[in-house]
């Protein structure tokens, strides 16, 4: 089974080339030889019912036509400012990973520095 699994992802990788020209890379990795149920077993996201922003809450009623825009480039390259993606797991904490990553480009961006956080 676990060669199959495996023989099935090198399909998928083989049938994607040069993804690096379109902004990502595929490949093949430690989860290669697992099935699809395995993988969703430890990194599904479960939403919770009940969030939901209060009404006092920044995010709410914020619109982007306020803002001005004109002054922006048409384009910026960030990929100097990110750090390499890293394998949380199962133990649940997409979003300290997520912040995480977010303290190490504003470093850089402010910086200079590359450094690697711990979580």
């Amino acid at each position: 089974m676990r060669f199959d699994n495996f023989k099935k992802s090198l399909k998928e990788v083989e049938a994607h080339p040069g993804m690096a020209s379109a902004g990502y890379e595929i490949g093949l990795n430690h989860f290669s030889d697992w099935t699809r149920d395995e993988i969703t077993a430890i990194m599904g996201f479960i939403p919770h019912e009940d969030l939901t922003y209060p009404s006092d809450h920044p995010m709410v009623g914020e619109s982007i036509e306020n803002r001005d825009v004109k002054n922006l480039p048409k384009s910026v390259d960030w990929s100097a400012y990110q750090t390499p993606v890293r394998t949380q797991g199962n133990c649940g904490s997409c979003y300290a990973h997520t912040v995480l990553g977010l303290l190490e480009s504003i470093n850089m961006i402010k910086g200079g520095k590359n450094e690697w956080l711990s979580i």
